[in-house]
C-alpha cells in the first residue's frame, strides 16, 4: 500500500450507529489495479487502530479499448471556364454538385461562388473542390442568373464518377 493516488477520507468522519461514512467519490483516470486501504482509528467503546490491509479490498480498471472507425472522403476537384461575358458583368457563377443527374437532389455541401467581375478579357476560370464521401456519379450545376448585357443560363452536362477502394 505505497503510492497513494487519491485520499478517499469523507468529509464527515464519524462512525453513526456502527455505520462508517461513505468515502468521497473518485473517477480512475489511468487502467491497472488499485487497493483501498481503510483504517479505523478505535474510540473508547472498540478496540483501534486497525486497518484492512492491502489486499482486501482491489479494483482493477481495465483499459480503454477504442474502436476505430473511419470515413473515406474524396475531393473532387474541378476547374471551370465560363467565357463570353462581357467587360461590365455582374453577379456571380455558382457551381453545385449533385447526385442527381438533373441538379436538383443530393447536393453535396453548398455552392460555391464566383464574382464575375473576375472574368479576364470575357472569360472566368475558376477552381472548385467538392468532398464526397459514396462511391457513384456526382453532377456539376454551373449557373448564372444573368445582368441587362449577359444572358443567365444553368447547366447540369457535367460529371464525374468516384470510386471509394477499401484498402486490404
Amino acid at each position: 500500500c505505497t503510492g497513494v493516488v487519491a485520499d478517499l477520507t469523507p468529509t464527515v468522519n464519524a462512525v453513526v450507529d456502527g455505520v462508517a461514512p461513505n468515502s468521497k467519490d473518485y473517477t480512475f483516470t489511468q487502467a491497472g489495479n488499485f487497493y483501498f486501504y481503510a483504517i479505523y482509528s478505535g474510540d473508547g467503546d472498540n478496540t483501534g487502530p486497525v486497518n484492512s490491509g492491502c489486499a482486501a479490498e482491489p479494483v482493477t480498471i481495465s483499459p480503454n479499448v477504442p474502436v476505430p472507425h473511419s470515413t473515406p472522403v474524396v475531393q473532387i476537384k474541378d476547374t471551370l471556364t465560363v467565357s463570353g461575358f462581357t467587360a461590365d458583368a455582374t453577379g456571380n457563377v455558382l457551381v453545385g454538385l449533385y447526385t442527381s443527374s438533373d441538379c436538383t437532389t443530393g447536393q453535396q455541401g453548398s455552392n460555391t461562388s464566383f464574382p464575375v467581375t473576375g472574368a479576364v478579357g470575357g472569360t472566368l476560370t475558376a477552381a472548385t473542390t467538392f468532398v464526397a464521401e459514396l462511391a457513384g456519379t456526382y453532377y456539376y450545376k454551373i449557373s448564372y442568373a444573368g445582368d441587362a448585357n449577359n444572358t443567365g443560363f444553368s447547366s447540369c452536362a457535367e460529371n464525374v464518377g468516384v470510386s471509394i477502394v477499401s484498402l486490404p
